[in-house]
């Protein structure tokens, strides 16, 4: 049985830095085009403008699964070049091969790329094909990246499931993971913002008081970096979408002024 190149690489075209993140290619097989086996080792070797045009030029040779296959070599090395326009056109050709490694790969690839283009729905859909087609622990990477567009795409509830899904493996720290992101995946209530921290805890002392007479849960004091200030958030709750939020923001309308429904800050 022959073997394929299959591989995912996470992309960030912003600091047109690319990483391996999942296993290198598998090796090449036997029963293929020559040109497209040469293709695959210089991906391997990082040659990635060699292994492009000779992926490209084996797309006109041999049966369609080695069609697809090496536009899906041909995607993965436009990628490493930062050649988004061809790694995308050449990926959804790839996502259409009959090989489930193939094609699970090429769409998580193809997600990367469409994230990079400020499609994140696009990209989150890619990924759920992906976690449908692969196996082992790259379902669960798969379910966080969908998880993770979702988010930027501002479809948080979608999230929640994805992050919850990726849960579903024995793999320990990909369990952690979407723990992690399901605990600050979601919206809050933002009962004010401070600089100095004793304001903050004070604060956050009467909203806790407050809150626990109508049953709702303590305050909380998340820290992040706004520009050149350090400023010390007073939020409570976490809730899977805006309208929850804001429902149960009304409870506190009556003892405090400027509460706000945020998405969940995390601390830097």
């Amino acid at each position: 049985m022959r073997q394929l190149c299959t591989c995912r690489i996470g992309i960030n075209f912003v600091l047109v830095i690319l990483a391996l993140v999942t296993s290198g290619l598998q090796g090449c097989g036997s029963q293929r085009s020559s040109t497209l086996d040469e293709a695959c080792r210089n991906y391997r070797l990082g040659r990635y403008q060699v292994a492009m045009d000779q992926a490209m030029s084996s797309r006109y040779t041999g049966s369609s699964r080695d069609r697809l296959e090496a536009a899906y070599i041909a995607g993965l090395s436009a990628a490493r070049l930062g050649d988004r326009d061809t790694a995308r056109d050449m990926l959804e050709r790839a996502v259409t091969s009959p090989d489930r490694a193939v094609a699970g790969n090429a769409n998580a690839t193809l997600g990367t790329v469409l994230l990079s283009v400020g499609q994140p729905l696009e990209a989150a859909r890619c990924f759920d094909r992906a976690s449908e087609l692969l196996t082992g622990d790259d379902v669960s990477r798969a379910r966080l990246d969908a998880g993770h567009a979702y988010r930027d795409a501002g479809l948080l509830t979608e999230a929640r499931k994805r992050f919850d899904a990726a849960g579903n493996t024995s793999n320990v720290t990909q369990r952690a993971r979407s723990k992690q992101e399901i605990d600050v995946t979601g919206f809050a209530i933002q009962a004010g913002a401070f600089r100095e921290w004793d304001n903050a805890m004070e604060h956050a002392g009467k909203v806790s008081e407050v809150a626990a007479r109508v049953g709702m849960p303590q305050a909380r004091i998340v820290s992040v970096q706004r520009d050149d200030r350090r400023l010390h958030l007073v939020q409570l709750g976490s809730y899977p979408d805006r309208s929850w939020a804001a429902a149960e923001r009304r409870k506190l309308e009556g003892a405090f002024q400027g509460l706000t429904v945020v998405p969940i800050a995390v601390a830097d």
